[in-house]
């Protein structure tokens, strides 16, 4: 019998972080690019197992503000959106959204798939704003 985490995408991704495109992670979370971003830069920041990772997450949202502005996605404005709905019904937990704006010429409305190889090109250039934050 397997389990609503057995079947939970964002479950899958923190037991098995290459099955997506991984820009930062830790014990408290795991960002990743959002495959059907609504802005090139769109992050997903899947917080950990731990009953306090949603407020260990939300830590980190300042650092996700600082790699995309520092990887050049957000000019002026980051959005941050709790997300309760993109989680399997019997098993409820929250991802959150961070969403570079306003948003520039790449702006995809429909959230439409991305090719892999711009996820990974954009990811390369948020990996590199993440651990240039990190210091040495």
């Amino acid at each position: 019998m397997t389990s609503p985490a057995d079947s939970c995408v964002f479950c899958a991704i923190r037991r098995d972080p290459s099955s997506a495109t991984v820009v930062w992670s830790a014990p408290e979370a795991v960002v990743v690019m959002d495959v059907a971003p609504s802005a090139p830069g769109q992050l997903v920041v899947i917080p950990g197992p731990s009953p306090d990772s949603l407020a260990e997450a939300t830590r980190l949202l300042p650092r996700c503000v600082a790699a995309l502005a520092a990887a050049g996605f957000a000019r002026e404005a980051v959005h941050a959106v709790t997300r309760w709905d993109l989680a399997e019904p019997d098993h409820p937990h929250p991802v959150l959204t961070v969403i570079p704006g306003p948003h520039g010429p790449r702006h995809n409305p429909l959230g439409a798939f991305v090719t892999r190889a711009q996820l990974e090109a954009d990811a390369r250039l948020i990996v590199a704003a993440f651990a240039a934050a990190a210091g040495p």
